[in-house]
């Protein structure tokens, strides 16, 4: 098996480790020339370095004996132009060499002073020629009259007087008067330069040469090369010698023109070349194996990772299921019971509930999508998107965060940034969402702004920048390294705690780096800091995100006293070619709307509350805007008004006269309602179905309930059904099985093939949503469910012509008039009867000026209007108990006055829908002679259903309890078991049921 794995191994890295061997051979062929190079040029510089001292040495003994014989030849100058006798000449030439001979003792080699002077020869070692001696045709004769104004050396020879090898110094005697005397010689036995030459080393074996002018042997160890060439001029020269013994010869040219070398063992000169190249050679060949084991060693580690990514994957699919699913129900539960009767206290607690579970969500996505990032599974999806949807959905998210802190929010678009890009936009939502809920945590006075801007980098290709600044504590030097690192948190010295993994930025770092961008940051501690992320997108059209039509016709008018806010403003408005007037006062900014020369004319809402009413009743051609504070805007219902922070995509429209949707709209329940419709829920864990049966009931839709895929196949053929919530992971046939076996159903009717299937799911692993669509589902849905997605899928998938619209008021929404549940009803009469009181009691305060109990009872009215689906009517308690807690009497007033118009006609509505029966497609209770008793209610098909737990039973059997008459004490009764199932006791729903089964005393 072992062997099996290392052949693959090695098949899968052929290419590998072939490169591997050929970058060794390049390698050492490299490194062997450069070797070759630099040590050969050091062995011949050390070379040259001894040819040097031997050139100066030598150089130094010849100008020795130069000099003797230039000292010679002057004086016979001078004796032979005073008329000396040939006798004198003979007896200074014998004395100068008896003088030479025992005082120049350094010159150990010199021979004799001889010359050929006016016609004879004369030794100063009184040496008589033979018979036919010419010394006309001597070497120091010849050089001498051919160099006639320099002392010049001959060639080695061999002298007839002495029979050893000699080199003379010659020269010319010319007298004073031109006179030609003849020539003077100095000889030097060559003895003493020869030792000194076959002394030279280099290396073991070298040995030093002497070559003449002509490049013949003048020194070698072996006597019989004398006077033969060398035969090789190149530098250095390699030779062969007669003893087979390869030589590379250094040479180099003296002063007089011979040639001094020293020939080194062709192994001696290069040894360090050849060990270099070994060392080379032997390195290399234990960096080829070492790498090629390393290689081997990835590729095995690689496909082990690979196993194991897969195993990740695998089990992050499963995790994801298994920690989502529970979250589901928790989440799922806790805006249920919001929605329910219940007192202030508990809908506090539920709602504390509800946040920590939003957070510990927000915490397990961080964990997912991190081992997502690390396992290589991150993918960037691109497709088509609307920038402003985009600026809408972050400033709607982080929106209610800012008012909280009241904080200032500001918001910057550039206006030629195309409308429509290409990209990840999901990811780029949560980039921005991460960088601006980490400047709303860490800052607690001051402002917050978000500056989008872009910059093209190429055809169809820009940069996309997103800058988050605020006004915050700022971070310190030494934590900036640290803002990257996985699960880091700044924490320690900071005033407000950071909640969450630390993975936040880390992920949205990630996320910019798989689209080609990153993440930089400038802080200074305590005065704020500055994100900025960059990223790259496409686009295809030019068409910019806001712009205004002819803007130097527009005439605007702005009032607004607040220096940063107005600036901002001015700042977006001179970006689209507009050019403001700003009054200095509301009386002003009146007398000049009254003109109704403006197209627009904007106003904070600060100080719009004073001329309200002046507004309202203007029939100018000028629109009139207030720019609201997100918490202000129910009270400018009935004027027009945009919610700050005004950016130029808002400014442009208003302009242009165009209808934008508020930047914070987002379905809600009771937005539709579906009577008519039929879903189907299948899931096999029965906490999910009761929550999304739950929410899904909220819409009027008749809703039916399984929990396994065979079960689901059988009701799929006899249901009828519009929408099919299909859970993925069940025992069994799963979500996809059961989808396929739905699918393959058509073949007999058409409706299986045509049923909208909805993956219902808490797998977030990316591409799930592709494996969803290639397998027969339409959409996806992940769990826990968001109602805000609910409401897009149902609106998305329910026949249109059964969808029906909400009626509403003032815009509050009244999902329970038309979608809710049968037990609304009774809800309903409760909230209109606590209504009328705390609205009795929120008047009396008012006029008390009794802040705090105005602050108590708009806190519960808040409550209980937010929980019936009055949406307008809770804002408006919301702003009231705020103003009320802060002590703002004036405020409080407005509010106060502003929440009653809201809630008196509410109440009516409400009352009177109750009393026609209309309410909430409630059936009317069935008209009869006598209220019906316990025992006519089925209590034991109920009660069995809970122990078994059919909650489509028992929902079914609650509804059909709100149509019947029943006795006062029946009716409480049922409305206990309604709320006990609703909290999911069912045992204490049992035991009231077994309460109600006992016969009356």
């Amino acid at each position: 098996m072992a062997r099996a794995n290392l052949r693959t191994i090695l098949r899968a890295n052929r290419a590998e480790i072939v490169f591997v061997f050929m970058a060794f051979l390049l390698m050492v062929t490299t490194s062997s020339f450069f070797a070759n190079h630099i040590v050969g040029r050091q062995v011949f510089s050390n070379v040259e370095r001894s040819l040097v001292t031997a050139d100066v040495s030598i150089a130094s003994i010849l100008d020795r004996v130069g000099f003797l014989l230039i000292d010679a030849s002057f004086s016979l100058q001078e004796k032979l132009d005073e008329g000396a006798s040939q006798e004198e000449v003979r007896s200074y030439i014998r004395g100068y060499s008896a003088w030479v001979s025992k005082y120049v003792s350094n010159l150990s080699g010199l021979a004799t002073l001889l010359g050929y002077i006016r016609g004879e020869l004369i030794s100063g070692a009184g040496w008589a020629p033979p018979d036919g001696f010419r010394p006309q045709e001597r070497p120091w004769y010849v050089a001498a009259r051919e160099n006639e104004n320099e002392v010049v050396f001959t060639n080695p020879y061999t002298d007839p007087m002495s029979g050893k090898l000699v080199v003379s110094a010659a020269r010319v005697l010319r007298g004073a008067r031109g006179d030609d005397y003849g020539v003077v010689a100095l000889d030097l036995g060559m003895s003493v330069i020869a030792d000194y030459v076959k002394a030279l080393r280099s290396g073991d074996g070298g040995y030093g040469i002497l070559l003449d002018r002509d490049f013949n042997v003048i020194v070698h160890p072996d006597g019989s090369y004398f006077g033969k060439p060398l035969g090789a001029r190149s530098l250095p020269a390699k030779l062969t010698d007669r003893s087979g013994k390869t030589v590379v010869i250094v040479y180099r040219q003296m002063e007089n023109g011979w040639y001094i070398g020293i020939a080194t063992p062709t192994r001696s000169y290069y040894g360090e070349i050849y060990f270099m190249i070994l060392i080379l050679s032997v390195l290399g060949l234990i960096f080829m194996v070492a790498l090629s084991c390393l290689l081997i060693r990835l590729s095995m580690a690689k496909m082990r990772s690979d196993e194991e990514s897969r195993s990740k994957s695998s089990f992050l699919a499963r995790m994801s299921h298994e920690i989502r699913t529970p979250m589901n129900s928790i989440l799922g539960m806790a805006e249920l019971v919001m929605r329910q009767d219940v007192s202030s206290d508990v809908r506090e607690y539920v709602s504390i509930i509800h946040r920590s579970g939003t957070a510990l969500l927000s915490i397990i996505n961080d964990i997912l999508d991190f081992s997502k990032i690390e396992s290589g599974q991150m993918k960037i999806e691109s497709r088509k998107y609307q920038v402003s949807s985009l600026l809408n959905d972050l400033v709607g998210a982080i929106r209610m965060q800012v008012s909280e802190k009241r904080l200032d929010f500001f918001v910057h678009v550039d206006c030629d940034i195309p409308e429509e890009l290409v990209g990840d936009d999901v990811k780029i939502r949560e980039i921005a969402l991460n960088l601006l809920s980490n400047a709303v945590k860490y800052t607690d006075e001051g402002a917050v702004s978000l500056e989008v801007r872009s910059k093209r980098t190429g055809d169809r290709t820009l940069e996309l920048t997103l800058r988050v600044t605020d006004s915050g504590f700022g971070i310190k030097k030494e934590d900036m390294n640290r803002l990257f690192r996985d699960f880091s948190r700044l924490d320690d010295g900071y005033r407000t705690p950071a909640g969450g993994t630390g993975l936040g930025l880390v992920i949205a770092q990630n996320y910019c780096k798989l689209m080609g961008g990153d993440i930089a940051v400038s802080s200074e501690y305590g005065r704020g800091s500055t994100f900025t992320a960059t990223l790259i997108q496409h686009f295809e059209e030019e068409r910019n995100i806001a712009s205004v039509e002819a803007p130097e016709q527009k005439k605007v008018l702005l009032y607004e006293k607040r220096p940063r806010y107005l600036r901002a403003i001015l700042r977006e408005m001179e970006e689209l070619g507009l050019f403001p007037t700003c009054p200095s006062n509301v009386e002003e900014f009146v007398e000049k709307l009254m003109n109704g020369e403006y197209d627009c004319a904007f106003i904070a809402s600060e100080h719009a509350v004073g001329c309200l009413d002046i507004l309202k009743k203007m029939d100018l051609p000028t629109r009139a805007v207030v720019m609201a504070k997100w918490e202000e805007a129910s009270l400018f219902r009935d004027v027009h008004s945009v919610i700050l922070p005004v950016c130029s995509l808002t400014i442009a429209n208003v302009v242009n006269d165009v209808t934008q949707e508020s930047i914070n709209v987002a379905g809600v329940p009771g937005s539709f309602f579906a009577p008519s419709a039929r879903v189907l829920i299948v899931d096999d864990i029965m906490t999910n179905l009761r929550v999304a049966e739950e929410l899904v009931s909220l819409f009027g839709v008749e809703v039916h309930t399984c929990s396994s895929g065979r079960e689901a196949l059988e009701l799929v053929q006899t249901g009828h059904y519009d929408l099919v919530f299909m859970d993925h992971m069940m025992p069994g046939m799963d979500g996809v099985e059961t989808t396929a076996a739905i699918r393959a159903l058509g073949v007999r009717d058409e409706r299986c093939l045509k049923v909208p299937i909805i993956a219902l799911t808490a797998n977030v692993v990316s591409s799930q949503k592709e494996m969803f669509l290639q397998n027969g589902m339409n959409d996806f849905l992940a769990k826990p469910i968001a109602m805000q997605k609910l409401v897009g899928i149902l609106k998305k998938w329910i026949p249109k012509e059964k969808q029906l619209s909400v009626r509403t008021q003032g815009g509050g929404v009244r999902p329970h008039l038309e979608s809710g549940p049968a037990v609304s009803r009774d809800i309903l009469l409760d909230f209109c009867r606590e209504a009328r009181d705390m609205a009795s009691g929120l008047g009396e305060a008012e006029r008390m000026k009794d802040m705090e109990k105005c602050s108590i009872l708009a806190h519960s009215l808040k409550g209980a209007a937010m929980s019936v689906g009055a949406m307008k009517a809770g804002e408006l308690a919301a702003h009231l108990e705020k103003r009320a807690k802060n002590g703002d009497i004036a405020g409080t007033v407005a509010s106060t006055d502003a929440l009653l118009k809201e809630l008196h006609p509410l109440i009516d509505e409400i009352e009177a829908a109750l009393s026609d029966g209309s309410a909430a497609g409630t059936p009317e209770k069935s008209s009869g002679s006598k209220d019906l008793e316990p025992k006519d209610l089925k209590l034991e098909v109920l009660k069995e259903a809970l122990v078994g737990m059919d909650i489509g039973t028992v929902n079914e059997l609650l509804r059909s309890y709100a149509t019947l008459p029943l006795p006062a004490k029946t009716e409480n009764a049922v409305r206990d078991i309604e709320q006990h199932v609703l909290m999911f006791e069912y045992e204490k729903a049992i035991e009231k049921i077994d309460a109600l089964l006992l016969p009356n005393p």
